[in-house]
């Protein structure tokens, strides 16, 4: 969810709605008072969101944010068959994208950012992706409290050592080593905003937005020679510098001049090489890759490289479950003879 108090501006408050359209969020909450309402020049400027977002008013910002803690505290209650995402997030491979990076005077360098998988331990020793450098955690801060963890949904700061602060930057991920790929083809499913007013051609240059990273890319359309506003279509995105993502990660998109958001999507394969346009095996493994759950998608991996899937971390990564988990995909698959043991 999106909290916004005093929003005055309806362009403001429409390009909000563009951008949590695209992001996924699951609603906007604005208060009745000291913010400006649903207008038609909101409407414009959302690009159409503001018909598929959901806007909550409220009489009291603060009274909300109240409810909405204790509704979150007894969500969190709940156990984990009651909550199979949270789960799966939980037990993946930690990630924390850096979005500060700075010094603190006698203890070094220091990332903040939202823990989006895993936990990361006091202690572990963690790979800054794409740069490659690595790190080990000196200490944990998590909303302010020293901890010797930190795990998926929250916002940590991590003291770093054996890394100086020019070798870590907004956009790099920490991660343990092995765990992501890192490259610059990335294979997606693009969405394009319904009342948007730009057409996406193939070959376009837009402006790429995924966790804390930003970049420029080239779209190449895999499956039409244009995306207009409120079509859908699977593209190859080569980003104009490395850029460390997993299957399911989601990004937005916005037009290279003038800046505005057009729409998003979401990755389904990473550091992928050019791909050929309207090839029918592409498209149709696209397509099962885009629905397939973490066995499936295993049995998809054995079939493109031959059965040649004996690596439990590459493996790990690539499904974004732990090494634990894909241990056990993996003796299921040797069992049914999907791989060679």
């Amino acid at each position: 969810l999106i909290l916004c108090d005093e929003l005055e501006d309806p362009h403001n408050l429409g390009a909000i709605l563009r951008t949590a359209e695209c992001a996924g969020a699951h609603g906007v909450v604005i208060p009745k008072r000291r913010s400006v309402g649903l207008t038609y020049a909101v409407g414009k400027a959302s690009a159409g969101a503001v018909e598929y977002v959901p806007v909550a008013r409220v009489n009291n910002m603060a009274a909300a944010i109240d409810e909405l803690k204790s509704r979150i505290r007894a969500y969190a209650g709940k156990t984990e068959e009651e909550k199979p995402d949270e789960a799966r997030k939980k037990e993946a491979p930690a990630r924390l994208p850096a979005d500060r990076v700075f010094t603190v005077q006698g203890f070094g360098t220091v990332v903040t950012g939202t823990m989006l998988e895993g936990q990361i331990e006091k202690g572990q020793e963690l790979t800054v992706f794409p740069e490659g450098k690595t790190c080990r955690v000196r200490g944990i801060q998590v909303y302010g409290k020293e901890e010797d963890i930190c795990e998926a949904g929250q916002r940590a700061a991590l003291n770093l050592a054996g890394i100086e602060k020019e070798e870590i930057r907004r956009g790099c991920v920490l991660a343990p080593a092995g765990s992501l790929k890192t490259g610059r083809g990335i294979n997606v499913r693009i969405k394009l905003l319904e009342q948007g007013q730009r057409i996406v051609k193939n070959q376009s240059r837009l402006h790429f937005y995924s966790g804390t990273s930003q970049m420029l890319c080239r779209v190449v359309l895999l499956d039409t020679d244009q995306l207009l506003p409120g079509e859908e279509g699977y593209a190859c995105l080569r980003l104009d510098a490395d850029a460390a993502l997993r299957r399911g990660d989601r990004f937005v998109l916005r037009f290279y001049s003038p800046l505005e958001t057009i729409g998003g999507g979401i990755v389904l394969e990473t550091d992928r090489p050019r791909e050929k346009r309207f090839r029918r095996e592409t498209l149709e493994r696209l397509r099962r890759k885009e629905t397939a759950g973490s066995k499936e998608l295993a049995d998809l991996l054995t079939e493109e490289r031959g059965a040649d899937l004996t690596d439990l971390t590459g493996l790990s990564a690539e499904l974004g479950v732990s090494e634990e988990t894909a241990g056990r995909i993996m003796t299921d698959l040797t069992e049914t003879g999907a791989v060679y043991g």
